[in-house]
Formats: structure tokens, C-alpha cells, sequence
């Protein structure tokens, strides 16, 4: 059966989009000297091993989705919580009945047991009837399991913990006294504290329940607007605890609250700067762990400051499998660490422990290094830097350092995030002290010259370059500035707005003359897009216009001219007039294991999703004919296809309009660059030009999501092997909407001439999105002042170029 429970979709979504959050962002125990190119033998470096954790999979069955609720190392073993549900057999045609079938051969739930190599020993023995067993460590080092006794609400009305030794044995046993006035329907967190105090939680916005070492229940931890997020730790002699918010649909942050375990008291908080995922720390007898691609920090909760503890650089790990890492730290010479790494599918992700220990000398003595710096470091980019560091015949060794989990800057959930980052880059460009190659900048303009970066032109075209007749070279160009590739893109997306044809019939290079006379003709009642932002609208109708009001060269700006005042105007006049802050927008697309992790458009209502604020359906509005078209973002086929699926056949993919007509925009998704400065810039384009083959480039692309090939042959491929897997689904999702086995879900085909259709308009992109995160910053505080009607265009963008001026002159 497909169901298909929201929360799960969500998970999925949020996976599959923003696997770059780690769990926090990091200082580094010492500033990376870039200057320091040879490795020396007493380098620190940890020897590795790696290990799948291989789960009891029925192999002679069709594995339809799996599901670790929980894993861990508990003393020397580790425990992992599973779901596994097969696909059942067809029915009987005659009867559609499903006959002679062992349901329980179906569905298995329990809880594995690893060695600290990966060895699965067996099943812990589970006797709580409802569900996977919440287990923790006790004091005494036993392996405790918390039982849940229900009544006929489905309530829990009883709590027993039993603890276990190593042989299975029944050491002690502990009724916990029910609190009163509680509704709890279940039990995800045990926690035996230091004191001898315990905890029991159901999730984040539910108390923490506290009982003495007898079972005798104390009190509750809460707050109405934040929830105790992870564990209770404790701390040069004091407990504490995360929080984040109970409205999961409001702003995430991460406070650091003291808690006063004689009454339960959570005192007020401070934000907890660097912690991004709760759920990736570790909490060890000297303090609280978190783990990034970058390394292993340790969180003091009376500083808030990050110590990093260990590189990844420092071994040989391949990286890819680190997005979602736990450590568990030893000493200074040994770490544990479980990995998680994810797939399209949402259907069966792999698990690996890892053991490092501190060898006695670095194995890569006498490399010298080449230094890469980046902004959210792919798994393809890890592949590779795997593979090439293995390869002895290299010179060199990369050493990578992804500023996305930088300290430094903030965190990524800062509004401020990218100014500050984009401006240190500056700084570390201009001082000479920045990576060889940096990864994912593109878009960013006030790099984009020759005292900072390399001209990638003079690479492609020359020797040992690329065969531009074999790629999208307009992609390419799209990237320029001033006729020079500073960025090369290795994959891209497309960007603007899904019109219906029924209400519009526009251009692709539309412009706003377009748009007004469009306007004009809609119904009355229809709504050219849906409720937007003015700022929000803003960046896009002058996303790839916005740095040819800077002269770099020459520290001008001219952002006080008509051309910025009529794109003032067209804002005002079609972004939203209300206050938006009382809802919330989500496109309405959702990936499902169900389908082989393709997107689906998920016609769910959303009302009651946000908790205080309703939830808004985007795609909705055009389905429903409520707006003209809406924004979208076509990064594979799967989304071209179901868009205009969506659209009933009346679907059109256009540009955002513009002053000149800019059509659709690309958007590049991995990009590379070299730093002018660099002593190994041949040793650098080697590295760029090898994600330029036709096997690196459907590598890097394939998979749901992952954005368009630059390089032709590979997007045919890649095209042709999506349709397949999109129709196959399609032809199964019929198959189950026959047998009223979908809930709330719809999928499209990739109907005939749609590939050629959208190779068409990749092949007649000609703009990007370029921008100054600075400046843009400056101008999002300053815009409001004309969309609010306190004042004028003129004013607010002579206050524009004042701020602009000042930055550009101080660069």
C-alpha cells in the first residue's frame, strides 16, 4: 500500500534540499596557513575504518522503505531502532484479495546489534507490545529499555524501565510513578542524568518529565513557546539543555538554557551560536560534541564557543557519507563516529560506523597541498577528492574546507550569513590568502576580476581545455562578466515563472511592457502571480541585472537611474499589498519513497499544518486558476514534467520579466573557480576540467534534483533514463490509483516532445542570476521605504548608492 504520511514527506523534502546542514558550524583550533604547502611526517593523521552496517533485509523480497528510528553506541555495542515493510505480493486478479500471505514476513520491527566493526550480533528482545523500545545506558552501565503500558484511550498509563547486563540478564527494575494531568501517548527520549535523576520525553514540544532513581516522579520541564531540543547535560557542576521553537513552521534557532533541576525550572536562554541540528550532537562525560564535513567540535554552553577537536583532513574518509555525522570521541587518539548517507530514494539509507585512530605518522609526507574552499561541497566533489587523493601518482593532496559550517561568518540560519561570508572571501582574495579553488561562488560579481580570478576561458579554449560544440556553451556565457568566465558552471537549473497559456500567452524574453499589457487582459479577480513579498520580488526582477549597476573597475554605482525606478514600480505594482507574515508558502511538491524518490504533487490540504499560522499551497494557485503563473524552479526533468502536468496541458515555461527581456535564467548549481593567486592553477583546471567529462557529468547530475549536465551527450542520457524511471512510476501510480491505493498524491507522465521541448529552452538561456550579497543587503533594508509609501523611489535609491558607494570604494 502507498500511504503516505506527511511528516515523512516533509523529512524527505527537507533531506533531499538541504542536506547541508550539518549540525553546527565550527572555529578552527588554529587558522588554516595557506601558505603551508608540504604535509610533514608529524602531521596529525588518523588511520580509518569504515564499515557498512548491514540490517537483516529479507534479499528475496522487494524492499518498499526502511526507517531507523534511533542509533547509537551504547557501551561497547551499537543499537539501532528499525522499520522494514516489503512490498506485498500481487493479489489474487479474481478476488483482489491478498491469500495465503504471512503479514508479519511484511513488516519487521526491532532493535540490531552491532559490533564497533559493523558485525550485526543479532536482536535486542523487545516486550513492549506497541512499538520500538526507548533504550538508554543507566548509571551502572547497563543497557536500559523503557516499556510503555497503555489504556483503552491509547494513552500511556504505566512506565517501566528495565535494565539489562552484557549477558541479557535482568538486573534492575524501575516503575515509574505516571505524572499527573498527563496525556502522553508515547516515549522517544530515556536519559539516566549524573545525579541519579531520570528523564523521559515524547518529542520536542512536550514536557520533560523528571523522576528521582526510585521511579518517584519530581516534576516537568516546559515552556509554552520553546521545546527542549536533545538531551539534558551537565556542566562544571550545572545542568542544561537546547530549546528550539515548538512552531516548526515559525524561524529556527537553537537557545542554551541552564535548568534548575530542584524545581525544573528552564532559565532564560541565550542563542546557541554554531548549532544548526540538534539531532547530530553527542553528549560525552567531558562535554557536548557536534560534527560537520569539516571536523569534531566541542560546545562550551557558558562561552557558546566551538573548539575544534579533529579535521577531517586529517584521514582519508571519503567525505560524501559525512553530511549527517555523530562522533563520539575517545580521547585524543581515538574517535567513534556513525554515519548516515542519503539517497533519492528516501528508501533505504545506508549506516556506517567509523573507528579512528591517531597513526604515528602521516602517511602523505612530502605532498604538497591544494587547498579548496566552497559553499555547500557536493558528494560528487567528495567522490572525486576521495579518488584523487588515493591516487599516489598525484603531487598533490586536496585539503577542503566548506565555508557553509564556518564559525567565522555565523551560521546559515543568520540573515546576515552570506553578507558576512561573501565579504571575507573578499578580504581572504585581496590578501592573497585565499584556497586554489573555490566552489560554489558563482553569481557572485565583486570577485569577478582579473586581480582575483582566473579568466576560465583561457583554460577552455586552449590545449587542454574543453570541445565547447559538446556542451550548452550559452550556459557558459550566461556566466560571464564582461566576456570573461570567472565561474564555470558543472551543472545549472533553470529559474522563472510557469505561466498558463489559458490567461497568457507570453514570450520567453518578456518584458514589463509585456507584462502590463498581460495584466490587463486577465479576468477580473485573477491575480497576475501569487501573494509575494515586495523584496522577495524584488531580487527576482533584477536577479540578473543587479551588478550592471556597479562599475568595479572604476568603484561607481548607479542604482538611482530609470531603469531601477521602473523596476521599482513593477514590484509595487504586482507584489502583495497585505501583510504576508500570518501564513506560511510551500510550493506543494514533495518527494516519496513510493515512487523511486520522484517529486509528487501532494494535493494534502496544508491549512492546519503551521500550527499558529495557516500553510499556503503556491503551485495551488495556478492549478486553481487563482493567478496567471508562478514562480518555479526546473532543476530535472521530474520537475519540468509535473509542472506542466500540473498546469492540465496549459503550461508554459517563461523568464521573469525584465527591462530588456532576459528570458529564462540559469542557475548554476556547482560551480568552480580559480584564485588568481595561486602558485598550482595548471595543477587546479586539472581538477575543474575532470568534472567535465560525460561520466563525471551524469555522476554529478543523476538523482532527483541534482540539477542539468553542461555537457550535451550527458543531459540525452540523462534525459532519456529520467523519462523511463518517470513513466514506469506513472504507469505503477495508475495501477494504484485503480486499486484505491493512493492517498493525496498525484504524478505525471513525461508526455511526447516535453525533453525536446525543454531542451529547446536550455539551449536559448542567455541569462543568470548575478549579485553583490552586500549590496543586496543594502538594498532589501532600503526598499521597503518606497514599497510602504514613506518615500520616494528617487530618495530611496540615492540612499542606495550612498551605501553601495561606500562598499565598493572600501573593497
Amino acid at each position: 500500500m502507498k500511504r503516505y504520511s506527511f511528516p515523512r514527506k516533509i523529512l524527505a523534502v527537507l533531506l533531499c534540499m538541504s542536506l547541508l546542514l550539518a549540525s553546527s558550524s565550527c572555529k578552527k583550533k588554529k587558522t588554516q596557513d595557506l601558505g603551508e604547502r608540504g604535509i610533514k611526517e608529524s602531521d596529525p593523521f588518523f588511520e580509518s575504518e569504515v564499515s557498512e552496517l548491514k540490517f537483516p533485509i529479507d534479499e528475496s523480497k522487494k524492499l518498499e522503505y526502511m526507517s531507523i528510528d534511533s542509533i547509537r553506541f551504547l557501551g561497547q555495542k551499537i543499537l539501532a531502532s528499525y522499520i522494514i515493510q516489503y512490498e506485498f505480493p500481487e493479489a489474487d486478479p479474481e478476488t483482489g484479495y491478498l491469500t495465503d500471505i504471512q503479514w508479519e514476513e511484511y513488516s519487521r520491527q526491532g532493535t540490531a546489534m552491532f559490533s564497533m566493526e559493523g558485525e550485526y550480533l543479532g536482536e535486542m528482545v523487545n516486550n513492549d507490545a506497541f512499538g520500538l523500545p526507548c533504550i538508554a545506558v543507566d548509571n551502572d552501565g547497563n543497557i536500559a529499555t523503557l516499556s510503555m503500558n497503555y489504556n483503552e484511550n491509547y494513552q500511556v498509563d504505566g512506565l517501566k524501565i528495565v535494565s539489562r547486563d552484557d549477558s541479557g540478564n535482568t538486573v534492575k527494575e524501575i516503575d515509574l510513578q505516571m505524572p499527573p494531568s498527563s496525556d502522553l501517548q508515547y516515549v522517544t527520549v530515556l536519559q539516566f542524568l549524573p545525579d541519579g535523576k531520570i528523564a523521559v520525553q515524547s518529542s520536542y514540544t512536550a514536557p520533560v518529565y523528571i523522576f528521582d532513581a526510585s521511579g518517584k516522579y519530581l516534576f516537568n520541564i516546559a515552556s509554552v513557546e520553546r521545546g527542549v531540543a536533545g538531551e539534558i547535560f551537565l556542566h562544571e557542576g550545572k545542568y542544561y539543555a537546547f530549546s528550539m521553537p515548538t512552531d516548526w513552521f515559525g524561524t529556527l534557532d537553537y537557545y542554551i538554557h541552564e535548568i534548575d533541576m530542584t524545581t525544573g525550572e528552564m532559565k532564560p536562554g541565550k542563542k546557541a551560536n554554531g548549532i544548526v541540528n540538534i539531532s547530530a550532537l553527542t553528549y560525552g562525560e567531558d562535554g557536548v560534541y557536534t560534527s560537520t564535513p569539516n571536523g569534531i567540535s566541542k560546545y562550551n554552553p557558558v562561552s557558546g564557543e566551538m573548539e575544534e577537536v579533529f579535521d577531517w583532513n586529517e584521514t582519508d574518509v571519503n567525505r560524501r557519507i559525512l553530511s549527517s555525522v555523530r562522533s563520539f570521541p575517545i580521547n585524543e587518539n581515538e574517535i567513534h563516529a556513525i554515519a548516515t548517507e542519503y539517497n533519492d530514494s528516501f528508501i533505504n539509507y545506508k549506516y556506517y560506523v567509523l573507528n579512528l585512530k591517531r597513526a604515528k605518522s602521516n602517511p602523505h609526507a612530502g605532498k604538497k597541498i591544494l587547498y579548496v574552499g566552497g559553499l555547500g561541497l557536493s558528494s560528487g566533489f567528495y567522490d572525486y577528492m576521495y579518488e584523487y587523493n588515493a591516487d599516489t601518482s598525484h603531487d598533490c593532496r586536496i585539503e577542503a574546507f566548506d565555508y557553509l559550517y564556518s564559525l567565522e561568518d555565523g551560521t546559515s540560519l543568520d540573515e546576515q550569513f552570506y553578507t558576512n561570508i561573501t565579504n571575507r572571501i573578499n578580504l581572504m582574495l585581496l590578501s592573497g590568502e585565499a584556497p586554489d579553488i573555490l566552489v560554489n561562488f558563482a553569481g557572485y560579481d565583486q570577485y569577478a576580476n582579473d586581480a582575483m580570478l582566473v579568466d576560465l576561458n583561457t583554460y577552455i579554449d586552449s590545449g587542454k581545455g574543453l570541445d565547447r560544440s559538446e556542451y550548452f556553451d550559452n550556459i557558459f556565457r550566461s556566466m560571464e562578466v564582461n566576456g570573461k568566465l570567472y565561474y564555470i558552471p558543472m551543472s545549472f537549473a533553470l529559474e522563472g515563472y510557469l505561466a498558463n497559456t489559458q490567461y497568457l500567452d507570453a514570450d520567453t524574453n518578456w518584458t514589463f511592457d509585456d507584462m502590463d499589457r498581460a495584466a490587463e487582459a486577465l479576468p477580473d479577480g485573477m491575480l497576475m502571480i501569487p501573494p509575494t513579498e515586495s523584496t522577495d520580488l524584488l531580487k527576482k526582477y533584477m536577479g540578473s541585472d543587479l551588478t550592471t549597476y556597479m562599475d568595479y573597475a572604476n568603484k561607481k554605482v548607479n542604482f538611482n537611474s530609470e531603469g531601477m525606478i521602473r523596476v521599482f514600480e513593477e514590484v509595487k505594482k504586482y507584489a502583495a499589498k497585505e501583510d504576508l507574515s500570518d501564513r506560511s508558502f510551500l510550493m506543494g511538491l514533495v518527494g516519496t519513497s513510493s515512487y523511486g524518490g520522484l517529486k509528487v504533487y501532494d494535493t494534502s490540504d496544508f491549512s492546519g499544518l503551521g500550527g499558529s499560522k495557516p500553510v499556503v499551497k503556491l503551485i495551488d494557485y495556478l492549478r486553481y486558476d487563482q493567478s496567471a503563473m508562478v514562480g518555479v524552479e526546473i532543476t530535472d526533468l521530474n520537475d519540468y514534467s509535473l509542472y506542466l502536468g500540473i498546469a492540465e496541458g496549459n503550461g508554459k515555461f517563461i523568464g521573469y520579466p525584465s527591462l530588456h527581456g532576459n528570458g529564462v535564467m540559469a542557475q548554476s548549481g556547482e560551480s568552480m573557480a580559480i584564485f588568481a593567486g595561486s602558485p598550482y592553477k595548471d595543477e587546479a583546471w586539472e581538477v575543474i576540467r575532470s568534472f567535465f567529462s560525460k561520466e563525471a557529468q551524469t555522476s554529478l547530475t543523476s538523482g532527483i534534483g541534482r540539477g542539468f549536465p553542461l555537457n550535451i551527450s550527458a543531459f540525452d542520457e540523462n534525459m532519456q533514463a529520467e523519462k523511463e524511471k518517470i513513466n514506469g512510476a506513472y504507469t505503477e501510480f495508475q495501477k494504484d490509483v485503480s486499486q484505491n491505493e493512493v492517498w493525496n498524491v498525484i504524478l505525471y507522465p513525461v508526455e511526447d516532445g516535453q525533453v525536446e521541448e525543454l531542451k529547446g529552452i536550455i539551449e536559448n538561456a542567455k541569462s543568470s542570476y548575478h549579485t553583490d550579497e552586500a549590496v543586496m543587503s543594502v538594498i532589501m533594508e532600503e526598499a521597503p521605504g518606497y514599497f510602504e509609501d514613506t518615500r520616494s523611489a528617487e530618495e530611496v535609491l540615492k540612499n542606495i548608492d550612498n551605501r553601495a558607494l561606500l562598499i565598493v570604494q572600501e573593497r
